[in-house]
């Protein structure tokens, strides 16, 4: 998780203690799983005047076509139930990064576990259509 934080900043970060990068900008380290997704983004909002949040993490690809390195923007979120994202942020978002990143149009699935074998993966894109899954 600190290898994830350290693309957006350079500074060392401690589990739940939210740091301002920018004016515009704060990065909380939360841990893995929803749970510790839920309790950061709860804390976020609670202590701090936030209109956003980005979950930014290392996915497993579902699409054979995706690379390393690729960047998911999704459309929606689909755990126990489908989250739409903000269009307009999604669309901020790739406007920004298109230059500097491959970046992928699909939908991101939720899992409670470790997905590694192809078969969890081809069976996880089916029923869900997502091009990647993540644990958090």
């Amino acid at each position: 998780m600190q290898a994830e934080a350290r693309c957006i900043a350079r500074q060392h970060f401690q589990l739940h203690q939210p740091i301002a990068v920018r004016d515009t900008l704060i990065v909380t380290l939360c841990g893995m799983g929803a749970q510790a997704a839920h309790q950061a983004a709860t804390e976020l909002l609670d202590q701090h005047s936030v209109a956003a949040l980005i979950s930014f993490g290392v996915a497993g690809a579902l699409d054979v076509r995706l690379r390393p390195g690729d960047l998911v923007v999704p459309k929606a979120v689909i755990a126990e139930r489908i989250y739409v994202t903000d269009g307009n942020l999604r669309a901020n978002l790739v406007h920004c990064l298109h230059d500097s990143a491959n970046v992928i149009d699909g939908d991101l699935t939720a899992s409670q576990q470790v997905v590694t074998t192809e078969q969890e993966k081809l069976a996880l894109a089916a029923g869900t259509g997502a091009c990647a899954v993540d644990m958090e």
